[in-house]
């Protein structure tokens, strides 16, 4: 028999003394003798529903440790929106470098007075002088708008203007003056550029130079009547002049001697200012023995192109490019001109407005013009297009050629609003 099995069958063989009975009266309790003490063993109570052997149940956090993480996380949050502000603010890295200030206007005076500014170009202007026209005086200093380059990111441009007045004893020229300034990335200040120069309004300041007139009355007279001219080639001038900055007249008294004859007369000219300078429109001419009058204009011919032509077999042909040789019997022209319609051609002349108050350009020579394979000759062309034009006013029009026109005597057309 097991030790365990033997403990039980003591247990159960106890008796309880008859003292201890329940329903007994009084009870006298004594002590239990040590022999008789069995050892009982000890039962260990069931385990709780959800705990384990020697399990702990779990800690509760404290209040505080949350709001510490809230704190941490917030912090965090705060720094990185800092920093896209900065990066923002400082690198901005989707937008362009700030454009600078325009330059100072003490700049822009001081790039100009230091430029090469070249003297204005008064060729075309008739009549006149252009010493002195060296030096001028600027003023009316001006900036514009600061604009980005394109091509070169960081890098600004803006114009500096400027106004240069040159002046002698017969003429103004103010000249509008323009200059790029660049401000690179890596600059500190406007670096000046090259003076670009506009187009001068010119004015008189004194009275039509009267030598440059004499030496021209060949050409004055061609304009009125070119039989005149014909008879008083290399004639003796001398002038009679009333002029001023208004303009004025002037009488050149001719005198030509052939052999024992000697032919004058007098040419009477009025003096007005003009876009290209001094224009002098002859009036009359008296002394001869028939008074001379102005020569109407002449039509011009239009013949087939000759067959060596370069243009005559163009695809342009416009009903030209025969092989027969054109050319007119009254006319021999002295200047040839190869064009096609809206080419840009200058020619000198004479205005001669009509009285139905189209404008026409009486030229300084016979020119034979191969047009779109076509050939005409002729003295006279129609103008168009803007201009302030005086009868007589002798001139150099700059403008596309075309042959538009519908007046018989210059079906050619030259339109000054070419650009």
């Amino acid at each position: 028999m097991s030790a365990n099995a033997l403990t039980a069958e003591a247990a159960n063989s106890i008796s309880v003394p008859r003292s201890m009975h329940p329903f007994s009266g009084s009870v006298a309790r004594s002590q239990p003798s040590s022999d008789n003490l069995i050892p009982v063993p000890v039962v260990a109570p069931a385990p709780q529903a959800g705990y384990g052997v020697n399990q702990q149940p779990p800690k509760q956090k404290k209040p505080g440790s949350k709001l510490l993480v809230i704190g941490i996380i917030l912090c965090v949050i705060a720094l990185a929106a800092l920093a896209v502000i900065l990066v923002f603010v400082f690198l901005r890295p989707f937008s362009s470098v700030d454009a600078p200030e325009p330059p100072q206007i003490s700049e822009v005076e001081t790039a100009f007075k230091e430029a090469t500014i070249d003297p204005p170009k008064l060729d075309g202007y008739l009549y006149i002088k252009t010493d002195g026209l060296t030096d001028p005086a600027l003023s009316e200093y001006k900036t514009g708008n600061v604009t980005e380059d394109s091509q070169a990111k960081g890098s600004f441009t803006c114009n500096g203007e400027a106004k240069a007045t040159y002046q002698n004893d017969y003429v103004k020229a103010i000249v509008p003056l323009t200059m790029r300034m660049t401000h690179a990335a890596q600059s500190t200040s406007w670096v000046p550029g090259g003076v670009d120069e506009g187009t001068p309004d010119v004015s008189p300041t004194g009275p039509a130079d009267l030598e440059a007139m004499q030496a021209n009355i060949q050409n004055i007279l061609r304009t009125y009547n070119k039989d005149v001219a014909a008879q008083f080639v290399d004639c003796e001038v001398r002038p009679e002049a009333s002029l001023n900055t208004q303009g004025g007249t002037v009488v050149f008294n001719l005198s030509k001697t052939t052999g024992e004859e000697t032919k004058t007369c007098s040419v009477n000219t009025n003096v007005t200012w003009g876009n290209t300078g001094w224009q002098v429109e002859v009036s009359n001419i008296t002394g001869l023995e028939e008074e001379a009058h102005p020569e109407e204009p002449a039509e011009p011919e239009e013949t087939p192109a000759p067959s060596g032509d370069s243009n005559s077999n163009s695809g342009n042909n416009n009903g030209g490019g025969s092989s027969n040789e054109g050319g007119s019997t009254n006319l021999n022209p002295t200047m040839l001109l190869e064009c096609w319609s809206g080419d840009l051609v200058r020619i000198p002349g004479t205005i001669q407005i009509q009285q139905n108050g189209s404008v026409l350009l009486r030229t300084d020579d016979v020119i034979k013009v191969v047009f779109d394979g076509r050939t005409f000759i002729t003295t006279y062309f129609e103008i168009t297009g803007s201009g302030t034009w005086q009868n007589g006013q002798h001139v150099i029009i700059d403008g596309a050629i075309s042959a538009t026109g519908t007046n018989p005597v210059a079906p050619l057309v030259i339109n000054t609003n070419y650009a």
